[in-house]
């Protein structure tokens, strides 16, 4: 009885915290530049067109979703009002290699996004709902997260967009704009949105500075030429 009780224990322990079997594994390796890990190329995601809020929960039955990358996404998923919408998840654990790097987690392109973390929502980047509000993605800071070495996640996103090719504001569903959709980032990344920020700030005062120093040089000129009819 006592060796059958210590076999339930362990394959309870053993037993996986969620019903999906492609789990991913990050690990310090797998940073690229700016340390950031490109989530939406790996293997392990499954996909549900649509939007139900209950598959955000890790208990759901996901025996009909299919294995499909965010990378994979395609204008011929769009609804009628050109709307595209579906559910996205991905299990993962981190690697002993990330023990001691904060990481959060950003997000590029237009598209809007719910992401979740067990369940739980994390954060909105713009608004899923209706009416949809796209996500600017210049210029922002990734959101934190608390993750633990070797402990089990799951990873629920909810995506929105409007494929459009009249506005640059939309996500072009290419796979080389899809493959920087979410990503893990380290502290250099951080530092690295902080340089392109401080960047913008100098290139805007030095583009006022000029333009305001243009328009100085032509009215002198007018005042000192106020019969060229050039000027007119």
């Amino acid at each position: 009885m006592r060796a059958l009780f210590a076999l339930i224990i362990l394959l309870a322990a053993n037993s996986p915290a969620f019903p999906q079997n492609n789990r991913v594994v990050l690990t310090a390796d797998m940073f690229q530049s700016h340390q950031r890990i490109k989530l939406a190329p790996l293997d392990g995601w499954l996909f549900q067109k649509g939007n139900n809020p209950e598959w955000a929960s890790p208990e759901i039955d996901i025996s009909d979703w299919q294995s499909l990358k965010p990378l994979d996404l395609s204008k011929n998923m769009e609804d009628e009002n050109g709307r595209i919408e579906g559910w996205f998840r991905l299990v993962f654990k981190l690697d002993s290699s990330l023990q001691d790097i904060p990481l959060s987690i950003s997000r590029n392109l237009w598209a809007a996004t719910d992401i979740y973390l067990n369940g739980e929502l994390v954060h909105s980047f713009g608004d899923t709902g209706d009416p949809y509000t796209a996500y600017n993605p210049y210029l922002k800071y990734p959101e934190p997260l608390d993750l633990e070495i070797g402990k089990e996640y799951l990873l629920a996103v909810h995506f929105v967009d409007y494929e459009t090719t009249f506005t640059q504001r939309e996500l072009r569903l290419k796979p080389r704009y899809l493959e920087n959709l979410i990503n893990l980032t380290g502290p250099a990344y951080i530092a690295r949105v902080t340089h392109d920020i401080k960047i913008t700030h100098i290139f805007g005062t030095l583009s006022i500075s000029i333009s305001f120093l243009l328009v100085f040089l032509f009215w002198f000129l007018v005042f000192l030429n106020p019969d060229q009819k050039i000027f007119k």
